[in-house]
């Protein structure tokens, strides 16, 4: 699962999981992309929130 949002000013990010592992990439951008892969990706919750 792959998702992308504008996100011009700082960010903030919050992880909620049961088990495995998070990467976290951080770079001078705009755009804020999240990628889920693993068994059952696809029932995943990405929310944006905040203006």
């Amino acid at each position: 699962m792959h998702q992308s949002f504008d996100t011009p000013g700082p960010t903030s990010l919050y992880v909620e999981i049961g088990s495995g592992d998070v990467q976290i990439r951080v770079d001078d951008t705009a755009q804020t992309t999240v990628e889920v892969t693993g068994q059952d990706a696809e029932d995943t919750t990405v929310e944006m929130r905040g203006e």
